[in-house]
């Protein structure tokens, strides 16, 4: 292949990336249309492209492009077109005539001839080739090529002129950039030490990418197929004829704002807490026992005093009657003690009494006539000795009958009635205790509430303070939510507040705000009072409260569509610089080179971000389409 041939295919296969980027919805009918430049070139250009797409942070080309690349591969694969083509441009001398200056050499003259060769033969390898040919770079060199460029025009290599022209551009601004600035300088070690190695890639990457743009502008405005908005070539003395009116409405439009600058923001924080039910009880009886019946299940709602389940009360039903029974017994013996004797035992008594006094006189008598007989010796003392021990006995039996008849005349004794008594209050004590068991046996609803969960069925024995059912009051909840000390002196008591649950929002009042910090997040709890007729919150659910708080930075609002990611976390974006003036062309619009600018996100607000830098008050931000772009891109205005 020729080296027209070879640079006409490389512009046509650039032209062709450039229309995937801009019209990727159209890709499969793009490639359609231009099988023949479907080879391994273009997969490898196509490669390139996105390595320096991703080298200069457009994220979104660099990844169009990757994704494009297999299907290359496929095309070429279902097309057999497998081969590489050949670059052969051995066969192009450089043999125009020059006009060489008086103090160049013949051996200087013939280096500048063979590094332009060889930049002819490998225009991928330019930066290389200019970077080890430092030495080569001077006025004479320009001038040379711009000889050469004009031969080659007039000689119809239209493409090798085209070349040589953005070289002439590219040497003047090497050769009339600040050193500080200049990228090769390899006998300047110190320059480029200050450049990280990393950096320096990426602008040859982007000088790169430059000059694949400017062939292609180029090639447009010598007739070349139009897919798509091309960047605008900076006029040089051999191509200042070329520009016209067409070639300017090739340059890419972009929208942009202007920017000002702000002082402060508003943003809205939320804070999260906790719904918590007002009370939640685990219900348990106080009892142990077998459980027999439960009437509630879970999710059931029930009222206070509803009854939910019980226990077996055979046990104190049997020992209540029991109580009962000895109650009665000593019931009763209190009404005897409190009656006294019956008139019968009275009378009986007395009747004791008279039959002990009678038996005592004859019994005194017979002791005055033994007496006698003892004095006159007719008895021995024995004898007389029994009568009188007789008399004592009947004495003694006598005063017994006579205490039991005083008794039952004087009555029943107080401390008897009072005692009988106290033993029938024992029995009521038991018998409540009793009843207090049975009651104990029903376990009830001590509030208004949902059941939330039963931990045991009927037949289960319990044991005293086992959890039965849980218990949660649903119909008013209680939102706790922590908020920083700087912060909750915009929460008063009583305040009311939206808050937000899930995707809705309700109103809340400020019931309290608690005294102490929570120990784990240092934070002032707000306890929110929420309405829950209609029960569709529960506990357990997070709840945000928003509270808006001014913060204090200065800085610029871009649209988010703006920003243009870099390396190590910075962003960037371009602005309008200076239009460029063009005095060979009538336009209809201004042309203005961007600029690129390093930023740093301050905020981000739903679709736009704060932002501060290099930006000045009153400069112009391109609003979006910064994916097409690269740094010193020349731009319209829509």
């Amino acid at each position: 292949m020729s080296y027209p041939q070879f640079m006409n295919s490389a512009i046509e296969q650039t032209k062709i990336i450039q229309a995937l980027l801009t019209f990727p919805e159209q890709a499969a009918k793009i490639l359609a249309v231009h099988p023949n430049l479907i080879d391994h070139d273009l997969v490898k250009m196509v490669e390139q492209r996105a390595s320096d797409f991703q080298a200069n942070g457009s994220q979104e080309a660099a990844t169009f492009l990757h994704n494009l690349v297999p299907h290359l591969n496929q095309l070429i694969n279902n097309s057999n077109i497998s081969s590489l083509k050949t670059r052969n441009i051995e066969g192009l001398i450089v043999s125009d005539p020059i006009t060489e200056p008086d103090n160049i050499s013949q051996q200087q003259t013939q280096a500048y001839r063979h590094l332009i060769q060889a930049l002819l033969t490998y225009p991928d390898q330019t930066t290389r080739l200019l970077d080890a040919h430092q030495n080569l770079l001077d006025e004479y060199l320009v001038e040379m090529t711009a000889q050469l460029a004009a031969s080659m025009k007039a000689n119809g290599s239209r493409e090798a002129a085209i070349f040589l022209c953005n070289l002439v551009v590219r040497l003047k601004n090497h050769l009339s950039a600040p050193p500080e600035i200049v990228d090769y300088q390899p006998n300047n070690p110190k320059v480029i030490a200050q450049t990280p190695p990393k950096n320096r890639l990426k602008l040859l990457s982007s000088v790169t990418l430059m000059i694949s743009f400017l062939i292609l502008a180029i090639n447009h405005q010598f007739g070349g197929n139009k897919f798509l908005s091309l960047p605008q070539v900076l006029a040089t003395d051999s191509l200042e004829s070329g520009l016209n009116n067409k070639f300017q409405d090739s340059i890419l439009p972009v929208e942009t704002i202007s920017i000002e600058p702000v002082n402060s923001y508003k943003v809205s924080r939320n804070y999260t807490g906790q719904i918590l039910a007002n009370r939640s009880s685990e219900l348990s009886f106080e009892l142990s026992g077998k459980l027999i019946s439960q009437t509630v299940k879970e999710g059931d709602y029930v009222k206070i005093g509803t009854t939910l389940a019980s226990l077996n009360i055979d046990n104190l039903r049997t020992r209540k009657q029991e109580l009962l029974a000895r109650k009665a017994q000593a019931v009763a013996q209190l009404k005897e003690l409190r009656a006294g004797a019956r008139p019968e035992t009275i009378a009986a008594a007395r009747a004791v009494v008279a039959d002990f006094q009678e038996q005592l006189k004859l019994e005194s008598q017979r002791r005055l006539r033994r007496k006698e007989l003892y004095e006159e010796g007719a008895i021995s003392r024995e004898q007389f000795e029994e009568v009188v021990t007789a008399e004592s006995s009947l004495q003694a039996r006598l005063n017994e009958a006579q205490s039991r008849l005083d008794e039952l005349l004087a009555g029943t004794r107080p401390e008897r009635i009072e005692a009988q008594e106290a033993v029938i209050r024992e029995l009521d004590a038991n018998i409540a205790n009793i009843n207090i068991e049975l009651k104990k046996s029903v376990l009830k609803a001590p509030f208004a509430g949902t059941i939330s969960s039963r931990q045991v069925d009927e037949g289960t024995v319990v044991s005293a303070g086992q959890s039965v059912f849980s218990l949660v009051e649903d119909s008013i909840l209680e939102a706790h939510i922590g908020i920083p000390i700087d912060q909750s002196q915009q929460i008063t008591v009583g305040k009311t507040l939206p808050v937000g649950i899930g995707q809705d929002v309700y109103q809340a009042k400020v019931s309290s705000l608690l005294p102490e910090l929570d120990a784990n997040t240092r934070t002032v709890t707000a306890v929110l009072a929420l309405e829950n007729t209609a029960r569709k919150i529960f506990p357990g659910q997070i709840v945000r409260l928003p509270i808006s708080q001014t913060v204090t930075n200065s800085g610029f609002w871009l649209p988010t569509t703006a920003l243009v990611r870099g390396e190590r976390g910075l962003w960037f974006c371009y602005v309008i610089g200076e239009p460029i003036a063009d005095d060979n062309t009538t336009a209809t619009k201004s042309i203005f080179q961007i600029e690129r600018r390093t930023i740093e996100v301050l905020h981000n607000s739903n679709n736009r971000v704060l932002v501060r830098g290099t930006l000045q008050p009153g400069e112009k931000v391109i609003a979006n389409g910064t994916h097409r772009l690269v740094p010193e891109q020349l731009v319209t205005l829509k």
